[in-house]
């Protein structure tokens, strides 16, 4: 799987950053500069080496830019410039439509939307955007990040769950809250890119990108960022962590829900998922969605973000989950969502839910560092190849075999009833406390029996359970 996977996603990001303007015949048309996004918008869009303009529409909000009105316009290129919002009055929230009229949107900034207010804008909305009726997408970063006192989160929204965008390259996604000071209580902005192609987050060179709904502050939130789409996904780190300030109460991170549709790409992340909470009323919430993919590989670390200047007990990690994979499923790194206060520390502690049709590998699992892991292989099972810690090995009943598992009070590591979990057993040297033996699982409740934690037996080999 794991290669066949790589080199499926390497061939389909070639594809991806070599025909981003490259759709229906027609002319380009390029901005003239950096524009406002807002209420304070100039009415009117106007384009080098030419006099066609896009003027606004609607007297009140929202306001639509409608391109129909560029003839025969199939690319707007932003080039090195960006859309922004800088309201310098506090009035209500407004939003701005580009309605691209099946164009492909394109540009080579680095940062191509950015829909924030300065820290210095405090007390005021920050606008919102929708790009929509838009073909490829292949631009620098978004970002919804929110800075300042007060301050209304922003929206960015690429195409519609009815009109996606066709395939999407991004620098970046930024919908986190951004501290600006103690006293700080915004939220971030929200990004959401519906497309029906293969997504990136990266730059234009190939170089992998990151999602970031982190939260910083008191009583605050990070953004929510939501990709649905069709294909193959890939990302750099994901980053839906939470930071208590001095003199703060606590934060919780936004949430990142990835969809790939019909289940016929691979979605891959680079470097690692950060995942954490600074408030326990938040501790089960679920922050980490990735649904519909034919593969998943996660090829840097799950774990949690642990700085808490508050020093505060309640400090938790959070929920990763993964639904409807019609493949496999691999973690390259470990596994470390343990809440880093002793006396919460087994409460507190997040947890991983990953389902596939195929098979799932880890690579180690150490058991003190999750609540608990759910591993559903439906055909293939589960297997973890390096070491299993801190499982409990004080045997209730019975012998160690298929037939007769050794029962224990272990909770944290879960499979459905009929499924394997398979580890590696070598004496001396790996998992010498399972002894090579087999040991009864929890279901999904953490009460049921459930499958069996046992070494792969050899091909060909017959084996009867109970």
């Amino acid at each position: 799987m794991n290669s066949a996977c790589r080199k499926t996603m390497s061939a389909a990001a070639i594809v991806l950053f070599g025909t981003a303007g490259a759709g229906r015949a027609g002319e380009t048309y390029t901005l003239d500069g950096d524009r406002q996004m807002d209420g304070d918008a100039p009415v009117v869009l106007a384009f080098k080496n030419t006099a066609e303009k896009v003027t606004r529409t609607g007297e009140d909000s929202p306001w639509t830019f409608d391109f129909s009105s560029l003839p025969n316009v199939s690319v707007v290129n932003l080039g090195s410039r960006k859309l922004y919002c800088a309201r310098a009055t506090d009035t209500d929230k407004q939003k701005i439509v580009l309605d691209l009229v099946g164009a492909d949107l394109i540009g080579t900034n680095g940062l191509s939307i950015k829909m924030w207010r300065d820290a210095d804008l405090r007390n005021g909305p920050s606008d919102d955007l929708a790009i929509v009726n838009v073909g490829a997408v292949d631009i620098g970063g978004i970002d919804a990040r929110n800075s300042g006192q007060d301050n209304v989160r922003a929206t960015v929204q690429i195409g519609t769950a009815q009109v996606p965008a066709g395939f999407v390259r991004t620098e970046y996604l930024y919908a986190n809250h951004y501290h600006a000071g103690p006293d700080d209580i915004s939220d971030g902005g929200n990004v959401t890119v519906y497309g029906s192609n293969d997504v990136a987050i990266a730059s234009r060179a190939g170089v992998p990108g990151d999602i970031v709904t982190r939260a910083e502050g008191r009583y605050r939130s990070g953004g929510d960022v939501i990709v649905s789409h069709r294909g193959h996904f890939r990302v750099g780190s994901i980053d839906t962590s939470s930071v208590a300030t001095t003199g703060g109460s606590g934060a919780w991170a936004g949430a990142i829900r990835l969809d790939g549709g019909d289940a016929s790409g691979d979605m891959i992340a680079e470097g690692d998922l950060r995942a954490s909470h600074n408030l326990r009323q938040h501790r089960d919430q679920v922050r980490v969605v990735v649904e519909n993919y034919r593969h998943v590989e996660i090829r840097g670390n799950i774990h949690g973000y642990y700085v808490n200047t508050a020093n505060r007990a309640e400090q938790t990690t959070c929920v990763v989950v993964t639904n409807n994979i019609a493949g496999d499923i691999r973690i390259f790194g470990a596994v470390d969502l343990e809440n880093r206060h002793d006396d919460k520390r087994a409460e507190y502690s997040g947890w991983i839910q990953l389902k596939a049709a195929g098979r799932i590998e880890l690579t180690a699992l150490d058991l003190r560092k999750v609540h608990h892991a759910f591993l559903s292989g439906e055909k293939r099972g589960a297997e973890i190849t390096g070491a299993i810690d801190h499982f409990d090995v004080n045997t209730l009943s019975g012998s160690g075999s298929a037939t007769d598992p050794y029962v224990t009070n272990e909770t944290r590591l879960r499979a459905p009833f009929g499924q394997r979990v398979y580890y590696s057993y070598r004496p001396g040297v790996l998992n010498d406390g399972l002894q090579g033996r087999v040991w009864r699982l929890r279901d999904l409740d953490g009460e049921a029996p459930g499958g069996l934690l046992m070494v792969r037996p050899p091909a060909g080999t017959v084996v009867l359970f109970q």
